[in-house]
């Protein structure tokens, strides 16, 4: 019997999630908060539930996304199903919680709010973190987890929190073996407990390396601004312009090799630049160089690439079109 954090894949840029800027519903912190930000210090906690005020709304950030991906998940916390995955889990989902609808550019998607608490089952003095304050048998983190064996056979729950660390979701084998046995796309299954022995999550790292070879090169898109900041208009142009990139750059299944995906723009001295993480840029100029040269700018255009990650302004631009 094994224990698992659920989470999405996450050195993969092939199976980046969601990404939304929406109000709470709960809470004045945004609507992610809604889902993960849980510390209680009493047994009275009970998770929010959020359907009845659900205003269906639709993903804020979703360019990187793509539709074999059957657990994008938003803000990388916030479980989000396919509606594939729902099909196939939708029976142990439905009694522990809320599938609540969320729309894209692909259809629906659905958020799950999980409900369910299971209670007594942590053996909190054997389990290591950082306790809170007000209650130290409750954690704001968990670093290796305890959990009594006896107990763990009358909790039938397929996806469960547990209220000493509710901010996190759990499941156990027979969710593993469903989405598994379904080939469902973009589960991790964070080990943190088995019967025969805990597990230290701290060996449980994700291929972190291969992640940052995929974003170790930028192709950077350069147009010239009327002003120092764009107005209205040119940040529209700009929007269908990542629009068009995004569309050219999905891949229709995983076996298809990654080329690059859109991360932020930069703003100076009157030119706003659009930021693409790739791993070769000469694979990603192939696609985009059409796009950008039929992409109508009243300024001028002019397209780069920088031999770092996206999020390092150190290195020089090499110039590919000027």
């Amino acid at each position: 019997m094994q224990i698992y954090r659920l989470r999405p894949i996450s050195d993969d840029p092939r199976f980046e999630g969601f990404g939304w800027d929406l109000p709470g519903i709960t809470n004045e912190n945004g609507r992610t908060y809604d889902f993960t930000h849980f510390y209680p210090t009493t047994s009275r906690f009970a998770v929010p539930r959020l359907a009845k005020r659900w205003d269906k709304p639709t993903f804020t950030f979703q360019e990187n996304v793509n539709p074999f991906n059957d657990f994008p998940c938003c803000d990388f916390h916030v479980p989000v199903f396919s509606r594939r995955a729902v099909e196939a889990v939708r029976d142990l989902l439905e009694p522990h919680g809320e599938l609540l609808p969320v729309d894209s550019k692909f259809g629906l998607y659905y958020a799950f709010q999980t409900t369910t608490l299971a209670p007594g089952i942590l053996d909190t003095k054997k389990t290591s973190g950082i306790r809170l304050d007000d209650n130290p048998n409750y954690f704001y983190d968990i670093s290796q987890y305890h959990f009594y064996k006896s107990k763990l056979k009358s909790q039938k729950a397929a996806i469960f929190r547990i209220p000493e660390h509710p901010s996190r979701v759990l499941t156990g084998d027979k969710f593993r073996s469903r989405v598994e046995s379904n080939k469902l796309l973009g589960f991790f299954f964070d080990p943190i407990w088995s019967d025969d022995g805990c597990v230290d999550r701290a060996k449980t790292k994700t291929n972190q390396k291969q992640f940052e070879k995929s974003q170790s090169k930028t192709l950077v898109l350069h147009c010239q601004l009327a002003g120092e900041s764009p107005t209205n208009s040119e940040r529209k142009k700009i929007a269908m312009l990542r629009d068009t990139i995004a569309d050219s750059i999905i891949l229709s299944t995983p076996d298809e090799p990654f080329v690059g995906g859109l991360a932020g723009e930069e703003t100076e001295s009157g030119w706003i630049r659009i930021l693409m993480p790739c791993p070769q840029p000469d694979k990603l100029l192939k696609v985009v160089l059409p796009l950008f040269q039929a992409f109508t700018w009243k300024g001028e255009k002019k397209l780069s690439k920088r031999n770092v990650p996206y999020w390092d302004d150190s290195a020089d631009d090499v110039w590919i079109m000027q």
